[in-house]
């Protein structure tokens, strides 16, 4: 469970979605309008803010889908591509005037995200997108395994919320059981779809 923010309105949960925009005087109206324009993302491993977006633009009919073996090519699309490292660098260069259009999420800091969106327009949004997950080893012998459960469960008590945000980071305010299928279901259709591989490498 985290704070996010949905559209406007902040929240805890254990999902939030992504925004492509652009600067409020753009003269772009349209995700359809960006072709062949310049886009910023953060990361090529971001699931917010690429994975899921490069799924959106695929669903939209403004992407093929990539054959077996190889991966969704946002320059299909985009005249340029940018990856800046981060959200607030993509937004450095949106505000630069250095590309056309960017991604925000609603699980960065509050105040980026509410700065972003005072200065921007929505064009599109991608979501819901599944939050951070602690998997526990099938392979862990009980009663091991319950304890192991139990306690980071327990973090979700009020009492130990600060403590939460110590242990995970400053957004993090508990855990919640759930399984793979309903909790990641999103994010495996968005990697089938765009046949993206996670793993580290350096962005072209």
């Amino acid at each position: 469970m985290r704070e996010v923010i949905h559209d406007s309105q902040k929240t805890e949960a254990t999902y939030y979605y992504s925004y492509w925009v652009v600067p409020k005087d753009s003269p772009y109206t349209s995700i359809t309008d960006l072709k062949g324009k310049r886009a910023c993302f953060p990361s090529t491993i971001s699931t917010s803010g690429y994975i899921g977006p490069m799924a959106r633009l695929i669903e939209l009919g403004l992407l093929p889908e990539p054959p077996e073996g190889r991966e969704v090519d946002p320059r299909a699309f985009f005249g340029q591509v940018l990856f800046a490292g981060g959200y607030s660098q993509c937004w450095e260069a949106l505000k630069a005037g250095q590309v056309d259009v960017t991604v925000i999420a609603g699980d960065v800091p509050e105040k980026l995200y509410q700065e972003v969106l005072a200065n921007t327009r929505v064009l599109e949004r991608q979501g819901p997108l599944p939050s951070h997950v602690v998997v526990v080893s099938p392979a862990l012998p009980e009663p091991l395994r319950s304890k192991v459960i139990d306690a980071l469960m327990g973090l979700s008590a009020p009492e130990y919320r600060s403590l939460m945000r110590q242990f995970i980071s400053g957004i993090f305010v508990g855990f919640q059981r759930t399984d793979a299928q309903t909790h990641l279901g999103t994010l495996r259709e968005y990697v089938k779809r765009t046949h993206i591989a996670f793993s580290e490498r350096i962005a072209p």
